[in-house]
């Protein structure tokens, strides 16, 4: 069910303000909040659980309602940039749209990784490539490039839950890759949990085959919009409205500005709200942003003293 404004408001009112004894604007923050918290905990399970540090890395934020919370949670976890793509409402369907066309396979093989047979392996990997070549074959273009196979095994320490995903060299298997692969399953256990046990068993739980097949790709979209968008515009904001920035600042008269008229090299300061046809960037006080030659908004994010 889709509610408008005014409707959204008596509903919060209601439901929540009153129960709780808040004003609205006290709950409506409130919400934000909790989904903001949610968030942020999606982010630390790839990132920090992970042991990778936000503050390396960039926030990429699309979907009809990323841009509203990127510079939010960018300061919540510390991450220097964000960067809103164009059209980032449309932004997952436009890559389906372009990204190559792969199909997955996996047989579970539950076997001591020390002891299992390398004939048993590349039987099951065999199998697995064979259905997807026939698969990619009903769809193959005459002018395509020939499809590329990759290939892994999911593999554990004896008794964890979780398994290492580890690509394998070649599209097959031989008793010379079981010291290589067991090597870099503890590699890649390090990067993605801080610490490894090369000493301890280790179990293969599954076989993955991956047989892609690229498309052919057309001209972008996006670069075109990019090349045309608000040329030759002045980057002037077309209305203004209070908003509330947080705790921290409170309501502020915000400008509000037209993605479309904000051509590349432009350069503002929030607060800003910046609107396009299938979302809304919120900038908080102090974050700058610059609209970059190929269209990207790149928000540098203030980080706020504790």
């Amino acid at each position: 069910m889709v509610l408008n404004a005014e409707a959204a408001v008596a509903a919060v009112q209601k439901h929540i303000a009153e129960p709780l004894e808040l004003d609205v604007n006290q709950a409506a923050v409130a919400i934000i909040r909790i989904a903001n918290a949610h968030m942020a905990l999606a982010l630390r399970a790839v990132s920090v659980q992970r042991g990778r540090d936000p503050r390396d890395f960039a926030l990429v934020a699309f979907g009809g309602a990323g841009p509203l919370h990127g510079c939010t949670l960018a300061r919540e976890l510390k991450i220097p940039t964000v960067i809103i793509p164009q059209l980032p409402g449309q932004f997952s369907a436009w890559g389906m749209l372009t990204c190559d066309l792969r199909h997955d396979y996996v047989q579970t093989l539950l076997r001591d990784f020390a002891t299992v047979s390398p004939k048993e392996i590349r039987s099951v990997l065999a199998a697995l490539i064979n259905d997807g070549m026939t698969t990619v074959g009903g769809e193959h273009e005459n002018r395509s490039p020939a499809p590329e196979i990759e290939c892994r095994l999911d593999l554990r320490y004896r008794g964890q839950e979780y398994t290492v995903t580890v690509p394998l060299p070649k599209a097959s298997y031989s008793g010379d890759d079981r010291e290589t692969t067991a090597a870099r399953f503890h590699e890649l256990h390090r990067l993605l949990y801080g610490h490894s046990a090369p000493e301890e068993p280790l179990e293969l739980v599954a076989v993955r085959v991956t047989v892609h097949r690229a498309v052919e790709k057309g001209p972008s979209f996006l670069t075109t919009h990019a090349s045309t968008s608000g040329s030759g515009r002045s980057a002037s904001a077309h209305n203004e409205r209070r908003v509330y920035m947080g705790e921290r600042y409170g309501f502020i008269n915000t400008p509000v500005y037209s993605r479309e008229e904000l051509p590349p090299g432009t350069k503002l300061a929030g607060p800003a709200i910046i609107e396009e046809t299938a979302s809304t960037t919120v900038v908080l006080p102090q974050d700058k942003v610059e609209v970059v030659l190929t269209g990207e908004l790149v928000i540098q994010i203030t980080q706020e003293e504790d």
